[in-house]
């Protein structure tokens, strides 16, 4: 049985600075490793709409790679693989391969979001427009665009909490995130449970964020819609 009474989380107090350098780091991963995604998701989408057979198999094995092998073994890939077929002439950085992995694995999510929220907005509406005289442009900007975005917020969020969790995986690799907080924490003052505990709390201060900022554009984009 777990006696709490042997605990001591005042012990954590020297180390909260070095918890919020790895929180900065891990904040980065998701925020630029999310930008790249959701970019990357877009292309995907409009290649996978072209009428090229080779194309749409390029893009259907992208997806099915980066949905179907671990993160992690796509970490590995990246940052050892590069060095490795080029004799190390290329050694990318730790964070950098974290951010190509990351946007890599999400895009892969993302694309196949944003392709069924482009699809399910009802083709009479887009034939409406054309007759209409409204262009391609302002058809996805001013029509598909918006409806499209309905349907992938909660997908965009549930992919951003991933990406969270996920970029643990880089602490393997010796950055300095979130995670490899907790191992600093632990090994300097022998305090296991309480350092995992703090890193647990940081995680879910930003999942709960996440969660919260999506409820809320949830209850704009419905508002928008009734007006």
């Amino acid at each position: 049985m777990v006696n709490f009474m042997q605990l001591h989380f005042e012990k954590m107090i020297p180390y909260i600075p070095k918890y919020l350098e790895g929180l900065k780091l891990t904040l980065q991963l998701t925020l630029v490793s999310l930008i790249a995604a959701l970019l990357l998701a877009i292309i995907l989408v409009l290649l996978g709409f072209t009428h090229s057979t080779i194309l749409k198999k390029i893009t259907g094995f992208y997806i099915s790679f980066f949905r179907g092998v671990p993160v992690i073994v796509q970490l590995f890939l990246i940052h050892f693989g590069i060095s490795g077929l080029t004799n190390n002439a290329i050694v990318l950085p730790t964070v950098v391969s974290g951010e190509i992995t990351f946007a890599l694995n999400c895009a892969a999510y993302l694309a196949e979001s944003i392709r069924g929220g482009v699809g399910g907005v009802d083709k009479g509406q887009q034939e409406a427009a054309k007759a209409l005289g409204i262009g391609s442009k302002d058809l996805m900007l001013y029509i598909i665009a918006p409806q499209a975005l309905r349907v992938v917020l909660p997908s965009l969020i549930n992919t951003s909490i991933k990406l969270v969790k996920d970029s643990a995986i880089i602490s393997q690799l010796g950055a300095f995130d979130l995670m490899r907080s907790s191992y600093y924490a632990m090994s300097n003052s022998y305090k296991a449970f309480e350092s995992l505990i703090i890193c647990a709390g940081f995680y879910l201060t930003i999942v709960i964020s996440l969660t919260l900022l999506s409820k809320v554009a949830e209850k704009r984009l419905n508002r928008s819609e009734i007006a």
